[in-house]
């Protein structure tokens, strides 16, 4: 069950860290290039 909890939060962690870059790159296109 705590393996399940543990791979969920991973996860979720990812998708913010995504959404995250994501919206800096749509902020500011110059740090990535």
């Amino acid at each position: 069950m705590s393996a399940i909890f543990d791979f969920s939060s991973l996860v979720t962690v990812l998708l913010l860290l995504i959404c995250t870059c994501t919206y800096l790159r749509e902020l500011r296109p110059g740090i990535f290039d």
